[in-house]
């Protein structure tokens, strides 16, 4: 398990669970791109994933967010792989990250909720040049030398 940190310029009293889903096919990695008008983060590349709700487990917080962004249902994720913590301005995030397997294995069929824009898959190259959420680049890097 590797942790990692991003300090941002304020530290808030509220830390916030966040799972994520790392989808890899082949030398390649899902990312969306966010809606989020307004703010900072507004257009920027991130893997799927989201806060998790009061009560629920890292388990089933990561197939609701993945079933809410990207309209498909995944196997049960093994244990986090990599774990990481963000602090923004009003924000502290700790980042769980599982490699997850699509159920449908044909033909993934992506439908992305109100939070992406559109959706590609990248390789490590590729998203080292995109402009992405802080770490997005270093979950990258870890999750390539991790499943290499």
């Amino acid at each position: 398990m590797t942790v990692r940190f991003c300090l941002g310029s304020q530290m808030n009293k509220h830390i916030i669970p966040v799972v994520i889903g790392i989808l890899r096919r082949k030398n390649s990695y899902l990312l969306t791109k966010r809606v989020q008008d307004g703010e900072w983060v507004h257009e920027k590349w991130q893997f799927p994933g989201g806060e998790l709700k009061f009560g629920e487990s890292l388990e089933a917080g990561l197939r609701r967010e993945l079933r809410e962004e990207l309209g498909i249902e995944v196997n049960p994720p093994t244990s986090p792989q990599l774990v990481y913590e963000s602090i923004r301005s009003y924000w502290h995030g700790i980042l769980i990250c599982f490699f997850v397997e699509v159920k449908q294995h044909r033909e993934l069929k992506i439908k992305l909720n109100e939070e992406a824009s559109e959706f590609r898959w990248f390789k490590l190259a590729e998203i080292m040049k995109l402009d992405t959420l802080p770490l997005v680049k270093d979950m990258t890097k870890d999750a390539d030398n991790v499943s290499s």
